[in-house]
């Protein structure tokens, strides 16, 4: 999944012209509060009590990265 996530960033930066790209990441999923990190996203914010699915209410979180941010995590795997 990581690797897939990581290859539709790159695409989306340099087909569209992206500055930025943001991910909304339910709290409640573990596995996915890992991958933002992982591809050098930032947290920007929490939204609590965000989503109502199940009856249940869960948080968010948001992240984002920027274009050049991307560039700087290419580079740097790349120097490993």
């Amino acid at each position: 999944m990581h690797e897939a996530l990581a290859a539709f960033v790159e695409h989306a930066f340099e087909q569209f012209n992206l500055r930025r790209i943001e991910a909304y990441i339910d709290l409640s999923n573990g596995a996915s509060t890992r991958t933002p990190a992982r591809l050098s996203f930032v947290k920007e914010g929490h939204l609590s009590e965000r989503w109502l699915a199940n009856g249940k209410v869960s948080d968010t979180d948001i992240y984002r990265i920027f274009a050049t941010q991307l560039a700087i995590h290419i580079i740097s795997l790349y120097k490993r």
